[in-house]
């Protein structure tokens, strides 16, 4: 029955049938399969992104904290000489 009908469809009716068989099953399992790599591709870049995000914050907050104690050391350096120069030559003359 089945050899019969297709050898009356012939070989038009086997390439009709390829094409809505790869149009209605092949495409839609592809195009799935396709977003569904998209979307962990996506979530994989936001997670590598949060994470190098959360890294540079935290270098930028060590590197904040490093150079607030190296002004803080060199005020107190500068306000030591400042007290050495006014114990031993006085108050400067601003004429």
């Amino acid at each position: 029955m089945i050899i019969e009908a297709l050898g009356n469809i012939g070989g038009l009716g086997v390439l009709i049938w390829f094409v809505i068989r790869f149009s209605k099953h092949t495409l839609p399992n592809l195009a799935k399969t396709f977003d569904e790599s998209l979307t962990a591709t996506r979530n994989d870049f936001k997670d590598a992104l949060a994470e190098q995000r959360t890294d540079f914050f935290k270098f930028l907050e060590d590197q904040r904290n490093h150079f607030d104690f190296q002004i803080a050391a060199e005020r107190q350096k500068v306000k030591q000489i400042t007290d050495f120069l006014k114990e031993h030559y006085g108050p400067p003359n601003n004429h």
